[in-house]
Parts: C-alpha cells; sequence; structure tokens
C-alpha cells in the first residue's frame, strides 16, 4: 500500500484544503480564518502522529484501522452488488446494525473519496469532527456577537484532545458532526423553520449512528431547558422535539437491551458495560461498580481524572495537564463562568450546556473504567464547558473597535 498510501494522504489533503477555503469564506468564519488554517495545519500533523502511534506503538490494533479495513470489506461487496452489508446482520461488524458496525459505511465513504490509504482516510475523517466545531463556534458567535468567540475559537480547535482522539476514523468525529449540527440548527434563527428542523434531525441521526446511548443525553438536554426555560412551551419546535425524543428513547432502550426503564435495570447495564471496558493498565481500582447512588464519585472520576500522581503513561500525562488547564481557565474566568451559571434560565444553550455536561458525566464515570477510555470519550463536555467558561465574557477590544468604526461613519456622515 505503499504508493496509495502517500498519494491517497495527498488527496485526502487538497480535500480538505479546498473544502476548508470554502468554510473560510462564511460571514462569521472568515474573521477567524488564519486560526482555522492554523488548526488545520496541526490536524493534518496530528494524523501523521496518530498513524505512527497506531501502526508502531499499538501494531495496528487502533480502532481507526479496524474501520478502515471493514469499510474496504463494505465496498467490495457493494461492488459486486450485494446489499447484505446493510440487511444481513451476518455481516455486521458486532451485533447490531447501528453503533460499530454503522463507522464500516462511514470508512467506506472516506475511502472512495481517497482510495486506500490509511492516513488519507484518517485525516478526511479528522475534518469531518472538525466541521462540527466550526458550527459550534460558529453559533457561538452568532450568539454572543461581542463574547471572546476568538479565545473560544483557539481553546476548541488547538486543544490535544480534539484534535488527537478525533485523528482516525473514530466515532468521535461522527460524534462531534452531529453536536454542531444540533447546536448550530437549533440554537440559531432561521427564517426556514423547516430547514432548521431538518438540520437538527440529521444531527441527531449522525449521532445516532454511531452512539445511540448519547442521544438519550442530547435529547434530555435538549428538551429540559425548553420547559424550565423561559418562553412558551407548546410551540411547533417543542412538539417536533418531543416526537424525536420518543423516537430516540426508544431507539437507544432498543440499542442497550434495556426491557425495562427501572433502577435496577440501568444498574444491571452498567455493570455490565464497566466490566466490558476494564482493559488496559489504567483501569480505575473500584472494590465495587458504581451506582446510580454514587452519580458524585462518577462525576468526580470523570471531570477530574487522571490526577498527577495516577499518571503511568504519556497520554494520561497529556490528559491530567489538560484537565488541569481546563480547570485554570474556569479559575482565571471564574466570574464569566459563575454568570453563565446565574443566567441558564435566560439562555436555553447555556442551560442545555450544564444538562449535557452533568448527564453525560455521569453516565461516562458510572461505564467507563479505564483512564484511557474516560480522556478520550470526555472530548464531548469540553465544547459545553468552553462555551459556559466565555459566553458571558466581554471581549472589550472588540467592542471599542465597533466603537470606533460607528463614530468616524458617524462623522463621515456629518462631513458628507
Amino acid at each position: 500500500m505503499g504508493e496509495s498510501e502517500w498519494l491517497g494522504f495527498f488527496i485526502a489533503t487538497i480535500w480538505v484544503i479546498v473544502l476548508t477555503s470554502l468554510l473560510v469564506r462564511s460571514r462569521y468564519l472568515k474573521s477567524i480564518k488564519k486560526i482555522i488554517y492554523l488548526a488545520v495545519s496541526i490536524r493534518i500533523a496530528g494524523v501523521l502522529i496518530y498513524h505512527f502511534v497506531a501502526f508502531e506503538i499499538y501494531g495496528g490494533s487502533a480502532d481507526g484501522v479496524v474501520y478502515f479495513r471493514h469499510g474496504i470489506r463494505v465496498l467490495d461487496l457493494f461492488n459486486e452488488v450485494n446489499f447484505d452489508i446493510f440487511f444481513n446482520p451476518l455481516y455486521y461488524r458486532g451485533t447490531s446494525f447501528l453503533g460499530t458496525n454503522f463507522m464500516s459505511y462511514y470508512a467506506a465513504i472516506f475511502i472512495t473519496l481517497c482510495g486506500e490509504s490509511f492516513r488519507g482516510t484518517f485525516l478526511l475523517a479528522n475534518f469531518v469532527g472538525f466541521t462540527g466545531l466550526l458550527l459550534i463556534i460558529k453559533t457561538f458567535m452568532i450568539r454572543y456577537p461581542s463574547m471572546q468567540w476568538k479565545k473560544l475559537s483557539v481553546t476548541l480547535l488547538v486543544l490535544p484532545s480534539l484534535w488527537f482522539w478525533a485523528a482516525s476514523i473514530s466515532k468521535e468525529i461522527v460524534v462531534l458532526l452531529g453536536l454542531g449540527l444540533v447546536i448550530y440548527n437549533f440554537f440559531t434563527k432561521s427564517q426556514n423553520r423547516f430547514a432548521s428542523i431538518l438540520g437538527t434531525a440529521a444531527g441527531l441521526a449522525i449521532i445516532t449512528s454511531v452512539r445511540p446511548q448519547i442521544l438519550l443525553v442530547v435529547l434530555v438536554a435538549m428538551i429540559l431547558p425548553e420547559l424550565l426555560g423561559k418562553g412558551r412551551i407548546l410551540s411547533l419546535r417543542n412538539m417536533a422535539i418531543l416526537i424525536l425524543a420518543i423516537v430516540g428513547f426508544s431507539i437507544s432502550m432498543s440499542f442497550l437491551g434495556l426491557q425495562s426503564t427501572s433502577v435496577e435495570a440501568f444498574e444491571d447495564k452498567l455493570i455490565e458495560d464497566r466490566r466490558y471496558n476494564a482493559y488496559g493498565g489504567s483501569v480505575i481500582a473500584e472494590e465495587e461498580p458504581l451506582t446510580l447512588s454514587q452519580a458524585h464519585i462518577a462525576l468526580i472520576n470523570f471531570l477530574f481524572r487522571p490526577f498527577p500522581w495516577e499518571v503511568s503513561s504519556f497520554t494520561n500525562l497529556i490528559s491530567a495537564v489538560e484537565i488541569l488547564f481546563i480547570y485554570y481557565l474556569i479559575y482565571t474566568n471564574f466570574s464569566a463562568f459563575k454568570k453563565s451559571l446565574l443566567n441558564i434560565r435566560k439562555d436555553k444553550l447555556l442551560m442545555m450546556s450544564l444538562v449535557f455536561i452533568i448527564l453525560y458525566s455521569v453516565a461516562g464515570g458510572l461505564t467507563a473504567v479505564n483512564l484511557g477510555l474516560i480522556a478520550r470519550v470526555r472530548i464531548f463536555v469540553y465544547p459545553f464547558l468552553f462555551i459556559l467558561i466565555y459566553s458571558q465574557q466581554k471581549d472589550y477590544r472588540l467592542l471599542a473597535r465597533i466603537k470606533a468604526i460607528s463614530q468616524r461613519k458617524e462623522k463621515e456622515s456629518i462631513i458628507g
């Protein structure tokens, strides 16, 4: 795969450059054009680093490599006009059509675009997650035009976890795109209400395709602000959300294999998931599996670990430093962070952010018992956390510049 490997990477790089040049033409994103180009450069380098780690350190056993190889199988069967890959469980990778198996279809799309190249498909996959982050940034800029959107952009696009763990074909890149579509379409005003509902539904469907369990958290985080926030409860949008919630709840329950909504059924499922995830050298030592009544411990495990004294590998070290950096940001911006928390009833995006952080962190802390896995799945919390940090922090330089421009125009109109 030598020549085709690098040729595919070159083709993928061209795809990324062209698509990036189109994205930065957006009215909002062009103001952070330099940051976006820097972030793309980091991601290209990140893919090369991840490829080295996946093959030289882990011997090709990384998830992205497995998805790539199954994607080739999907394309081979598709070329033979064999559609059993979609309808026959014997051809699924795993036991379900959704989840791990669906990643093979995304891998097949990436391979079609750049050929049989690990680096090429990894780069295209990375760009998918990158697009989701740009949609979140654009939403922030629209809703909070005088706030610190430049700081949010730098933090979101340069933070190591958000480009390294998304540097291959992974469920993380798909969920990031889904979250971006949901947040953008749900929280920005559009003259075409149907298009917003369709865009939100598309985002939810994308999340469902690989992580149906996250769908449940997203839907609850969307519904609670509508019920607890200020404004009309009965509206077309809320009715659409309710219908999506019912469908999403059914899909999530089916995927998780739950026949009952009782506490016992959920706790049995949690124990099963913890046993499944208890692998590797960074497993959290617990005498007994955590239960729902120990949600506070799960929250600490998910949002604060690994602690510095638990570091046992380079990835653990990066994760620990990153966590300390994030809480340093909260500390140095505490007044703005506190203001965000006090305004959650007035601002539905802020309430959704807080609800998602709490629910997802508790769920993740109860099921993930491996510090490496926690570092990887925790990345979905970061965009919401940064929204809380920066949404109430005014950019005084920007405000001064806007004021100077308006005064200049005023003088010109008087002279004219």
